[in-house]
């Protein structure tokens, strides 16, 4: 029987094996089992643009976790202070993850907070920045 709390999940997995397959992943989405959602797109993406073979991995993955979203970008982030598990390349370019990623939409972060929560930011916290510099 399927679990009702996995199908609210269904356009997130599409989400992820899309930008997964996008940047050339298309393995690692079939490593998670969430080949089924991509495979149309997969395939669309495919005809239309291969990865980019001057691109480096790193810099794939980078661009991979930087459109997956806040999560991600923070694994990012993690993963750039441990130079003793990557390589140099991969360092330099998760590190620009620390500053130069693009704010998320207010709107958005409230949305996710309210179907998280139950209540809007402003409910919960006295003050909740809207926007930050």
């Amino acid at each position: 029987m399927i679990d009702l709390k996995q199908l609210k999940n269904i356009p997130r997995y599409k989400d992820i094996a899309t930008i997964l397959v996008v940047h050339g992943f298309e393995h690692v989405a079939e490593a998670l089992g969430i080949t089924t959602l991509y495979t149309k797109v997969g395939r669309l993406i495919r005809r239309s643009q291969e990865p980019e073979v001057a691109v480096s991995l790193a810099r794939r993955i980078r661009s991979a976790l930087e459109q997956l979203g806040p999560t991600f970008i923070k694994l990012g982030q993690i993963l750039s202070t441990r130079r003793d598990l990557l390589p140099e390349d991969f360092i330099e370019e998760f590190s620009q993850l620390q500053d130069s990623v693009p704010p998320m939409e207010y709107e958005k972060v409230r949305r996710v907070f309210l179907a998280e929560m139950g209540k809007p930011p402003e409910e919960v916290f006295a003050h909740f920045e809207q926007q930050w510099l």
